[in-house]
């Protein structure tokens, strides 16, 4: 099945200019459809590391060129939307829809597949452990804390990967406290 890739690329300096851009080429000529985006700059303004995603298959064959200029669009590129005034996030990527919470206890709120719900209510969860001591006793209490999303970020919107950064702190089932941050990352292909 095709799979979506992300890599670096390291560039000479001066060699690939801000306003440039590259895309794969497959062995045979064809062009992949690529998404890039620059990670360093040399002090001369020109790129020194770019990002890279693609999605091939095994149909694409082993070796692929790096080529300068504009290539495809996916025939279905990933979207991220927000519909009207929702919480959400409704990312497309042409197979599956997903509803991406920017607040509360659920990362991923829906996934939908050929017109069915697949997943619903996808949560971070932990356990804390308090010991201490009764006696000659060692008593042990578990606390249950969920993940609590506070904010959203979109990296990326396409067309061949998308990138949501979802940030916040673990509550407390129990006692309601907020504690240790999180940072999770869903990336998404076309």
């Amino acid at each position: 099945a095709p799979t979506g890739v992300t890599f670096g690329l390291s560039w000479p300096r001066g060699e690939l200019k801000k306003e440039e851009s590259v895309h794969l080429r497959r062995e045979g000529g064809a062009t992949l459809p690529t998404q890039t985006w620059p990670l360093a700059y040399w002090p001369d303004g020109s790129i020194k590391w770019l990002g890279v995603a693609v999605v091939a298959g095994s149909g694409d064959g082993d070796s692929f060129t790096v080529v300068k200029g504009v290539g495809l669009a996916p025939d279905k590129p990933v979207t991220v939307g927000q519909p009207g005034i929702e919480i959400i996030r409704l990312v497309d990527t042409g197979t599956m829809t997903l509803e991406v919470g920017d607040r509360g206890r659920y990362l991923i709120q829906e996934i939908v597949r050929d017109k069915r719900s697949a997943v619903g209510g996808v949560e971070l969860a932990m356990v804390l452990e308090h010991r201490r001591r009764d006696g000659r006793n060692e008593v042990r209490e578990r606390e249950p804390f969920v993940g609590i999303v506070e904010q959203l970020t979109v990296e990326q919107s396409g067309p061949v990967r998308a990138c949501i950064k979802l940030t916040g702190r673990y509550r407390g089932e129990q006692s309601g406290r907020l504690m240790m941050p999180f940072t999770v990352r869903l990336v998404f292909y076309a």
